[in-house]
Parts: C-alpha cells; sequence; structure tokens
C-alpha cells in the first residue's frame, strides 16, 4: 500500500466513515506500534504526534491551537487504540506501593443491596441464581445471568398468606463500581448504572406506573402492565431529580446524578414527555432527541445516542467532554476518588475506552494525552497538563 493511500485509510478512520475491514486493518497497524514502543528505551514523541495532527487538521478548525491539539491528539491516540492498550505503563514506577495501589482498583461489575419493604437487605452480589424473596404478589428470582426478576405470583395465593399484603416498595441500590438489570413485575427492563437507585413498588396497581431514580438508568419500558392494565397501557412515570419522565412504552437513558450540572434524558424509541415537578413547564421528544433539565429550564436538542447509551453497551465514549466530566465517571465506575493539584485542566477530550479495562490502562490512557496523574491507594490525583 502506498503511503498516500495509507494516510488516506486512517483520515478515513478519524471520520469514522471506514468499513469493518479497513478498520480492523487499522487498529492492527496501531497495535504492531504499540508493541514495538514496549521495546523501545525511551518514550516516543507525542509532542511531534500532535505537531503533525495540528498541521492536518483545516485552517477552520484551528481557533484553539491548544484546545484542538489536545483533541486531535487524543482523537489519534485513544479513537485509534479503541481499548487496544492492554500493555502495563512505562511511565508509572513499578514501586510496590504503586503496585498495590493498581491492585486495588478493578472495573466496575454486576452489584447490588435489594431493600424490601420491612427493611431487609439482600445482597445480590453474593446470592445464589433463584428465588432470593417472595412477597406482596410477586416472587423475586435472581436469574442465571445477574438479572434481578420480579414474577407475578397470583398463583401462589391460597398456598399461605406470604402474597396477600397490600402492594410495597422496593429499592435496588447499586453502588460505586457496580451495575445490575431488573425486570420489574409489568415486564419492563431498567439497567442501572453505578451509584444509582431505583424506587419502586414490587407489584404495579392502579392507572400509572411510577418509579423513583437517582443516578443513571436505561429503560425499555412494557407497554401494558401484565396484570393491572387489563389490556389497556398505563403510563409509566420516572421522577428523578426534580423532573418527571412520562411515557406508555419506550426505550430512553436518564441521567440523573447530583453532582452533574444537568439532568439528561436521551429518547431512541417511542416518545417521551419531560416535565419538570416545580413549574409549569415541559417538552415532548421524539426519538434521536434530548431533553436537558438544569435550574428549572428545559432544553431540547439532537441526542448522541451512542455517547449516552455506551455505559449500558460496555464502554466509555468521551466525544469533546471536559476532564471533570471523564473523572466522574471513572471515579463511579472504579469506586476510587479523584483529587486535583493545581490548575485543572481545561482542555476537551475524545476516546473510546472498554469498562472492563484495567485502571491502568485508563492512566495510561490519560498520560498520553499528556495529563499528569498518579494512582494513591484507592485515589486518584491529577496533577496538571503539560500544555
Amino acid at each position: 500500500m502506498t503511503k498516500e493511500k495509507a494516510q488516506a485509510l486512517i483520515d478515513k478512520y478519524l471520520a469514522g466513515t471506514c468499513s469493518a475491514e479497513e478498520k480492523q486493518l487499522v487498529e492492527s497497524w496501531y497495535n504492531k506500534w504499540a508493541s514495538s514502543q514496549k521495546r523501545m528505551s525511551g518514550e516516543p514523541d507525542y509532542g511531534n504526534i500532535q505537531r503533525m495532527t495540528y498541521e492536518r487538521l483545516p485552517l477552520k478548525g484551528r481557533m484553539h491551537r491548544t484546545a484542538w491539539i489536545r483533541v486531535a491528539a487524543a482523537a489519534i491516540v485513544l479513537l485509534a487504540v479503541a481499548g487496544a492498550l492492554y500493555f502495563y505503563m512505562s511511565t508509572i514506577p513499578h514501586t510496590e506501593t504503586a503496585m498495590a495501589s493498581v491492585s486495588a482498583v478493578v472495573p466496575g461489575s454486576n452489584k447490588a443491596i435489594l431493600t424490601l419493604a420491612d427493611g431487609q437487605k439482600i445482597n445480590l452480589t453474593d446470592a445464589d441464581s433463584g428465588e432470593v424473596a417472595g412477597q406482596v404478589g410477586s416472587r423475586i428470582v435472581k436469574q442465571a445471568d445477574g438479572q434481578l426478576t420480579y414474577l407475578d405470583a397470583t398463583e401462589h395465593r391460597g398456598h399461605g398468606e406470604r402474597y396477600a399484603n397490600p402492594v410495597s416498595y422496593h429499592t435496588l441500590k447499586v453502588p460505586k463500581g457496580g451495575q445490575y438489570r431488573i425486570q420489574l413485575s409489568d415486564g419492563t427492563k431498567v439497567w442501572l448504572n453505578a451509584a444509582s437507585s431505583l424506587r419502586y413498588p414490587s407489584t404495579f396497581t392502579g392507572t400509572e406506573r411510577v418509579v423513583e431514580l437517582t443516578g443513571e438508568a436505561y429503560f425499555e419500558v412494557a407497554k401494558a402492565a401484565s396484570s393491572s392494565s387489563k389490556g389497556g397501557k398505563t403510563p409509566f412515570r420516572v421522577i428523578a431529580n426534580g423532573q418527571e419522565v412520562t411515557v406508555l412504552g419506550t426505550h430512553f437513558n436518564v441521567h440523573a446524578y447530583a453532582d452533574e450540572q444537568a439532568t439528561k434524558t436521551t429518547l431512541l424509541e417511542g416518545k417521551v414527555r419531560v416535565s419538570s415537578m416545580t413549574k409549569d413547564i415541559s417538552c415532548l421528544l421524539q426519538p434521536g432527541e434530548e431533553a436537558l433539565f438544569q435550574d428549572n429550564r428545559l432544553q431540547v436538542g439532537h441526542a448522541d445516542i451512542e455517547q449516552a447509551t455506551a455505559w449500558k453497551n460496555g464502554y466509555f465514549l468521551f466525544r469533546r467532554v471536559n476532564i471533570q466530566s471523564v473523572m466522574r465517571q471513572i471515579s463511579r465506575w472504579y469506586d476510587i476518588d479523584v483529587r486535583y493539584e493545581g490548575a485543572v485542566p481545561q482542555d476537551e477530550f475524545v476516546g473510546k475506552i472498554p469498562r472492563n479495562a484495567p485502571i491502568e490502562q485508563v492512566i495510561r490512557v490519560l498520560q498520553l494525552s499528556n495529563v499528569h496523574c498518579r494512582l494513591e491507594n484507592k485515589k486518584l490525583i491529577i496533577t496538571h497538563s503539560i500544555l
């Protein structure tokens, strides 16, 4: 392959327009290069990589040189890698303390605590597959794949009073460093991200289905409750951080962490209405749109579906986001604290990292993007950017 054709192929890769075969070829080039860097005694000249990248940018894209260098350099390093940086960091001292810090931090996994109406707590992380509880018209079963499923227990009535009590509310809490999936009694499926919780009735009755969310969750709402709707459609409502999302049957993501500036609802399928619970404002979303709710104001815009659902699909996706946003996601997933020393880097980042990547890979990515950081026990300290 000629130099010109190779350059054109790399351009297509960075633009996201190459075929699967072309993508595999470019990434194989990078993997070979990365392997060769492991055998080198010195560090690659990343400053030269940045200069070359900047020179390739269109003139209209050079208004903010420093920020664009960071974005472009990170694009080459992160997007070309696409999760392939599985080599150890040559720039981090391999002292016993450093190695102990790395080994103490692992990617998140399926973890959750189920709290029943009577206050009983069930650690689903350690629970065996099978029925974990049975009450209030439902059998609660942990499936072999880890999903928690609420099954209708109406047929069990008459065999005891176990399901004869009024409807009660349960809470599924996912800690930092965890994720979990649940199927509610109406068939609605919910994926909960790290540091999130969902409060819901053990079985849905009446004319609506209401759940309360903190953190982030992806919903696939059943179009009708299995027993209470009697063939009709019962509205499903999600209450989260001062806003309310009302649907009849749809797929959407709600990002509602308390430490984020805004709550974001992203619609993939169907229709949802997003409303403020304190002011008379609302908006109706169409597929491919998102609503930003901040300071009792709603703003509707085009949604980046891939970025909004990346966590559910097993990876981090950063498209021109600041270091604080990157660190909040990493902190929740790896269950670590983040601290900044000196000036906080203000440039934007682009990249894609698998969520099962070891913490040393994440640190390596930050270093390749010229962010100084170190891991001390379970605390990631960001010092400063060298740009």
